[in-house]
């Protein structure tokens, strides 16, 4: 709706009031005639009215919008009648309201004009009657229409009075029907707005039609950039799904294709930071809960958490030989050189040794720390038992190996000879 009907709207707003005090325009008036009736009433001065008019006609049929100021004079020239009236007595606005009906002599013509209609209608038909008798009869005079009973109706019908009429001639008077002006407006200038557009040519159409194909395409455009992780996933899916039912190597998703909260790695993460909440919250005394979580983190070697996850475990448990164990390989083989302290790993590996002395793990951490802290022969002889242990290592080999050649190596850098391991015999 543009400016300039939205105003005739405003405009036309108060007299839906003078409607509603039985006031309102007559269907069978103009509004200039209406305008008039109200000056003769003096509910309104010529200059209101003429203002009023002048504003309507610029709106209705010039189409141009008018000031705010001007809008609201013209605007409150009926409003100061509908409170006039409004604050009138009943009497007075009887008076009023019969002013505003028609005449008897207009509605006498009106039913005159409707009389005279229905005789010529039914002239036309006896014409026609006759004209078919003279012609089966081949009679050729012809009659004054004086003579004629069709004459002599129709000069009865308009000689006769209204109220010596037939009643078929007569029609019921109808009450008076009120309207509002304003949904007559909106309505006619709807639809005349929905014809011209429907009538135009398609050229003036295909502007439209291009604009709704350029925002379709990049609304298309920005659903497959927004969705394109998705088609994806959906791709290998179906790839999956036929290759299972083929018997074929099926795929895993790439995570850069799944939502950023279905990657392993993020799903890993949260998972970790609920097991966390819940073992402080719920189970803080639990050292095997404790030594899970520390088992995690030293696999993604976060070695701060993993050596206080430990140290945790120990605290809560002192006899805990899996937690001395692997809190001595982290200070002995961590990859962070900052968070490497072989003498702290020392008496941890010892307590493990001395807990679980049948483990091929636990005697083989505690021959390492051995090694760094440069006991070279202790070292060897406690690898030799962790390779009697599990003698299919090769791992445990190599080690003990490197231990005796370290021990050879250190006897010769300080001239000393190897001590025998048994007594000569005498």
């Amino acid at each position: 709706m543009d400016q300039a009907q939205e105003q005739l709207h405003s405009l036309l707003a108060p007299l839906q009031r003078l409607d509603a005090l039985e006031l309102g325009r007559p269907s069978h008036m103009t509004l200039a005639n209406y305008l008039q009736r109200l000056v003769m009433q003096r509910l309104l001065s010529p200059e209101s009215a003429s203002l009023f008019l002048e504003a309507y006609h610029s709106l209705r049929f010039q189409r141009q919008s008018l000031d705010d100021e001007l809008l609201q004079r013209a605007a409150g020239v009926l409003q100061q009648c509908a409170e006039k009236a409004e604050t009138a007595s009943l009497e007075e606005r009887q008076g009023w309201e019969d002013a505003l009906q028609p005449p008897e002599d207009e509605e006498e013509t009106t039913q005159a004009s409707s009389a005279e209609e229905d005789v010529d209608e039914s002239v036309q038909e006896t014409e026609k009657v006759s004209k078919s008798k003279q012609k089966d009869t081949n009679t050729s005079k012809a009659s004054s229409p004086k003579s004629t009973p069709v004459g002599a109706a129709k000069e009865a019908a308009v000689s006769s009075t209204p109220q010596e009429r037939p009643a078929a001639t007569q029609e019921p008077s109808k009450p008076r029907r009120r309207r509002f002006v304003t949904d007559a407006v909106t309505e006619e200038q709807k639809e005349r707005g929905v014809r011209a557009f429907f009538r135009r040519s398609l050229l003036s159409h295909l502007w439209w039609i291009v604009l709704l194909g350029i925002v379709g395409g990049l609304f298309v455009f920005w659903q497959g950039v927004k969705n394109a992780n998705r088609a994806q996933v959906i791709r290998y899916k179906l790839r999956n799904r036929f290759a299972r039912w083929m018997g074929f190597h099926e795929h895993t998703i790439p995570s850069r294709y799944l939502p950023y909260h279905q990657r392993p790695r993020v799903q890993r993460r949260r998972a970790v930071r609920r097991f966390t909440r819940f073992i402080v919250s719920r189970k803080p005394n639990n050292p095997d809960l404790w030594y899970r979580l520390a088992e995690y983190h030293y696999e993604r070697d976060h070695y701060a958490k993993a050596a206080a996850f430990y140290a945790r475990v120990i605290s809560l448990r002192p006899n805990h030989p899996a937690a001395y164990n692997d809190l001595a390989w982290l200070l002995c083989t961590a990859d962070d050189r900052e968070y490497r302290d072989p003498i702290r790993a020392l008496p941890l590996a010892a307590k493990a040794y001395a807990l679980r002395p049948k483990s091929s793990d636990v005697v083989d951490t505690y021959a390492l720390t051995l090694f760094q802290n440069k006991q070279f022969r202790r070292a060897a002889e406690i690898q030799s038992e962790a390779v009697a242990l599990s003698p299919k290592d090769s791992d445990y080999r190599r080690r003990l190996r490197r231990y005796k050649a370290a021990y050879k190596f250190w006897l010769k850098k300080n001239g000393k000879s190897e001590r025998p391991t048994s007594k000569p015999t005498p």
